[in-house]
């Protein structure tokens, strides 16, 4: 099969996780197993094994939140436009990785057309961005996959019947992430990860150590931290509170080789997540080293988290910190194999190919 990838022109190296891993993981799968594979992406796209043509080189980030937005959204439309005229008929597929712009310009390619909904699904209450996305879906001409079920019911009541599933993302865990036991300092060693946003949970992150300390638990919180130019006071509030304990150390914009180490070395992940976000890849991050998540109940971590096998769900910080207090009950292997059975590369490949398949027949 012919597939051609329109991957964000911000689409960074291999070395990142996150959306940038599962994209590549699924790209390289598809070459391994004999597909032709085009990725249109951006200066810094990197493929091992397939042909990248770049059309845009972003600018750097300004200092404004909604002038970046921007500039990503007319950035998008320019790369998605230039990336439709330049491939060919032969192209069985074409593969969207991008939301709004990816889905707005379907309608000028006849080829099949497929797009991945990597992001939010947006309500009334988001303003610009609800209208943004439904001004952008009115000429859509192409079939939609979400990346969990509970992203396919939020995202259904805006795309209806062109959002044809769901299809788990997955990553390729390499065998020298896996740790049977960690190496660490502390008796307990917890880790978080993520954007300084305060629908993440960092602070809830603090008050679980805390609380441990305060019962006389060795216990410390490793953080690895994305800043966020949107969340610019919580970030700083953050800042402030970590400082000013010594069990808590901060690490911001590391490279993700190094976020893997850190939280491969950990008791667990701390995933306080208090939104209903489409996926959490950093689960899957964690569980393909062995170490338990422990979170909320929350959209697609209870597909995700099986609770007392690879982690726990907890209701609060009180049952969070039993949570971490029980967490040797929980079998590192069994938490790699939750990744490998169910959200690999391998299983997101044969979803992806399925779907493929089903949008061409029904072009």
């Amino acid at each position: 099969m012919n597939i051609a990838h329109i991957v964000t022109p911000y689409f960074g190296p291999l070395n990142r996780g996150g959306t940038a891993r599962v994209v590549n993981d699924l790209i390289r799968k598809q070459v391994d197993n004999g597909h032709q594979v085009i990725v249109m992406g951006g200066p810094a796209t990197q493929m091992e094994k397939a042909r990248v043509i770049s059309f845009v080189n972003p600018k750097h980030k300004t200092k404004n939140w909604l002038l970046n937005w921007f500039y990503e959204r007319k950035n998008g439309c320019v790369h998605t436009l230039k990336s439709l005229m330049q491939l060919r008929s032969e192209v069985d597929i074409i593969h969207n990785h991008l939301s709004e712009e990816g889905i707005g310009l379907s309608f000028l390619k006849k080829t099949p057309h497929l797009n991945t909904l990597h992001g939010t699904a947006y309500t009334y209450r988001d303003g610009l961005k609800f209208w943004t996305t439904k001004m952008f879906s009115m000429t859509r001409n192409t079939r939609l996959v979400a990346i969990s079920k509970s992203a396919f019911v939020q995202q259904r009541q805006m795309y209806g019947k062109d959002l044809i599933g769901y299809v788990y993302n997955g990553i390729e865990p390499a065998p020298s992430s896996f740790v049977a036991k960690p190496a660490k300092l502390n008796d307990i060693e917890l880790c978080f990860s993520g954007r300084a946003d305060p629908r993440k949970g960092l602070h809830v992150a603090i008050e679980v150590v805390d609380k441990l300390r305060e019962t006389k638990h060795d216990a410390c919180l490793k953080v690895t931290l994305l800043y966020d130019i949107r969340y610019q006071g919580y970030f700083r509030e953050m800042l402030h509170k970590m400082k000013s304990r010594p069990y808590i150390k901060c690490f911001i914009n590391i490279p993700y080789l190094k976020v893997s180490e850190i939280i491969k070395n950990s008791d667990a992940l701390l995933f306080p997540i208090l939104w209903q976000e489409p996926f959490g890849i950093v689960q899957l991050e964690a569980l393909a080293c062995g170490t338990p998540v422990i979170t909320f109940p929350i959209g697609p971590t209870t597909e995700i988290i099986r609770n007392g096998v690879n982690g726990f769900l907890c209701g609060d910080v009180d049952q969070m910190c039993n949570a971490v207090l029980e967490i040797h009950e929980i079998n590192r292997r069994a938490c790699r194999e939750s990744v490998e059975e169910k959200f690999s590369a391998n299983a997101m490949y044969r979803n992806y190919l399925e779907v493929y398949e089903k949008v061409i027949k029904n072009d």
